[in-house]
């Protein structure tokens, strides 16, 4: 059978006319479709795009904590200073208000408490990290330190009066056993720093000092090498007793004393209570003490009344055991030169150490980059 040669024609109308109704039946409204996806996924020039249409806000993020400054490999983060940066505020609060009731605190001045408070940490981490040049090995001084540590530990503990009890007081401190094993390291690295230094700085002369310079500080602090007088007081305290009132035998002891200042006194003369004393010529002690420890006719063994005298219920007396006379410094004097070379040669110690500091300082990276020079 001949096939008609209009169907040749109408068959393939209709197959193209059923492949465009496609699209409409999914697409009703007739709205403009973009195009297909590629199955091998987006090219890199699309990566970037922003996508298209409303999205979702961003969830609100929290800070946990923050970076302050980098030194080498060692952080100072915002949490590792807060509580002693509470503390230095509320002690700065108290300060201030106690001069002018109910100020506040300016935020300059806590910038500059928060400040001091980070620098001083990096201070004691720079020094704490120049264990390494100090010579010794590396293992030795970590067993050192390790040591010395573990018996600060253990004296704490005994302190504490047991292990839970220290534990729980570092907590109140917001400290772990951990961040305080930390400290006392750092703590211990830096006093052998110190120690090793300034052996090193005795022996390259860095500390080496003129007579010239003990004398010009000497003369400029002379009182403070001035030794006052001093007096060793004994008080007896006498009460009425056996029939005999407290004057009665507060007399009797005085004059067996007086005769001989180291005689025993017989059981019904013995004072009920003895205290002693050491007083100095600038002590703000009761006049009477003062006057009678600084008489230049008493010696050692006299006795007097005290305040009150011989009457009323209680009666003491005071008996003066020993007593030193002022001392006018002499530059010549060993201790004397001892006690300025000691502040020398610290006051040496604080400038190269500074001085050091300050350099290693310049490198160190902080947050807000200017943080040490606000």
């Amino acid at each position: 059978m001949t096939t008609p040669w209009y169907s040749r024609i109408l068959l393939p109308a209709a197959l193209l006319l059923g492949a465009g109704a496609a699209p409409a039946l999914q697409n009703p409204a007739g709205k403009p479709q973009g195009p297909a996806p590629d199955p091998r996924g987006p090219s890199p020039a699309t990566q970037g795009r922003r996508p298209q249409g409303p999205q979702p806000a961003p969830e609100p993020f929290r800070t946990f904590d923050r970076a302050l400054a980098l030194i080498g490999d060692k952080v100072i983060t915002e949490s590792r200073i807060r509580d002693a940066l509470e503390v230095a505020l509320e002690a700065e609060l108290r300060d201030i208000q106690s001069r002018r009731p109910g100020a506040r605190l300016s935020p300059r001045v806590v910038e500059s408490i928060r400040r001091d408070l980070v620098r001083r940490e990096v201070e004691n981490i720079i020094e704490a990290d120049k264990t390494g040049s100090l010579g010794f090995p590396k293992d030795a001084i970590e067993n050192y330190v390790r040591r010395t540590v573990d018996r600060i530990l253990e004296e704490k503990r005994r302190e504490s009066g047991s292990w839970p009890a220290f534990v729980k007081n570092l907590e109140r401190s917001g400290l772990s056993v951990q961040d305080f094993r930390e400290q006392q390291s750092q703590r211990v690295r830096l006093e052998l720093v110190q120690q090793e230094e300034t052996r090193r700085l005795i022996r390259g002369g860095a500390l080496h000092l003129t007579p010239q310079e003990l004398y010009r500080y000497f003369r400029a602090h002379r009182g403070e090498f001035r030794r006052p007088g001093e007096a060793v007081l004994e008080i007896l305290r006498f009460e009425a007793k056996g029939g005999k009132t407290a004057a009665a035998r507060a007399k009797a002891a005085l004059a067996l004393l007086s005769k001989d200042p180291k005689a025993e006194l017989p059981p019904g003369l013995r004072p009920e209570g003895r205290q002693s004393r050491t007083i100095t010529e600038n002590d703000g002690t009761a006049a009477v003490l003062r006057n009678f420890a600084f008489d230049p006719s008493t010696r050692p063994g006299s006795l007097r009344p005290g305040p009150g005298g011989l009457e009323g219920p209680t009666v003491r007396l005071i008996r003066l055991l020993r007593r030193t006379l002022p001392k006018e410094p002499d530059f010549l004097d060993p201790e004397v030169q001892r006690r300025i070379t000691r502040v020398l040669r610290d006051r040496r110690k604080d400038r190269i150490r500074l001085k050091i500091l300050y350099d290693s300082l310049r490198r160190v990276q902080t947050w807000p980059p200017d943080l040490f020079r606000r």
